[in-house]
């Protein structure tokens, strides 16, 4: 489980999240909705420890060792090494999370990307990118699924 407790953030003097309280069940469907600049995305950033917030606290519990190698994370900005191939980003992100890297082909495969794997991510559409982060985000079978805008750009008919 994920608790967020008055969790706050400023921009300058621009508060983008007051006093914000939540939890999260593990093997749960949880969904932000709102309208675009309400804060979902800056929520998301905070409790993945990738923005400093002003007061508030979180904390996973269910015996979570090392939360980040836990969470699988799908960002509207998807952050692959444009060089490198569908699998040798897949296979660093394994390194990362200290996962094998036996599950990579089976990721590739249900996210329909088999035909792609040894292409270059930039030469990949951005359908294509999207489904290599949904993959990206499964490897090491993680407890917490945290995916921001996971449908952007992402074509119904490709799966």
């Amino acid at each position: 489980m994920l608790h967020i407790e008055s969790l706050s953030k400023y921009y300058g003097n621009f508060q983008a999240l007051k006093d914000v309280s939540l939890e999260i069940e593990t093997s749960r469907i949880f969904c932000l909705l709102g309208p675009n600049g309400s804060g979902k995305s800056t929520l998301i950033n905070c409790f993945l420890s990738l923005l400093k917030f002003k007061t508030g606290q979180f904390k996973f519990e269910d015996n979570i060792s090392n939360p980040r190698k836990k969470i699988g994370i799908i960002m509207e900005e998807e952050g692959f090494c444009r060089d490198m191939s569908v699998y040798k980003n897949l296979a660093l992100t394994s390194i990362i999370k200290e996962s094998p890297f036996s599950e990579i082909d089976s990721l590739i495969e249900l996210v329909g990307l088999t035909e792609h794997k040894n292409k270059q991510v930039r030469k990949l559409s951005q359908g294509m990118k999207k489904r290599l982060s949904i993959a990206n985000s499964l490897v090491g079978n993680p407890d917490f699924l945290v995916w921001d805008e996971p449908d952007n750009a992402l074509d119904p008919d490709g799966f």
